[in-house]
């Protein structure tokens, strides 16, 4: 066999690279409408992004502000709960003070009523009535 019977095909394959080549070639750059589309869906990645993150963000101060909120409602029902202690204490302080309170405490006691008080004079060391 001689070249000149593969010549044919060898002007055929060789056209048929040119041809895929440069078809290659104009797919390796880009068309505008692909920029144009890969800016907007990395725009609307990065949105999306921002939003997602705002919106964890805002989950994340709620849920602390609630646990905090119910913090607050315990400490303060103890604050009313010891301020009513406070006050229970406090009035049974002032009857036990009450001056009845302490003539029975007394009388029971064996103590008399002083009927004629005496007063002490340090000076001259005398009783005085």
């Amino acid at each position: 066999m001689a070249i000149a019977d593969f010549v044919p095909a060898l002007t055929r394959s060789g056209q048929l690279f040119i041809h895929k080549s440069n078809r290659a070639a104009l797919r390796i750059v880009p068309e505008k409408e692909d920029e144009a589309k890969a800016r907007t869906q990395v725009f609307y990645l990065g949105m999306t992004t921002i939003l997602v993150g705002g919106l964890v963000l805002t989950l994340a101060i709620q849920t602390f502000l609630i646990k905090d909120a119910f913090a607050l409602s315990a400490l303060q029902r103890q604050a009313v709960l010891l301020s009513d202690q406070r006050d229970a204490l406090e009035n049974q302080l002032a009857d036990a003070a009450d001056p009845s309170h302490l003539a029975l405490a007394a009388k029971k006691l064996g103590m008399k009523p002083g009927l004629n008080p005496t007063f002490l004079d340090l000076s001259p060391a005398e009783v005085s009535k």
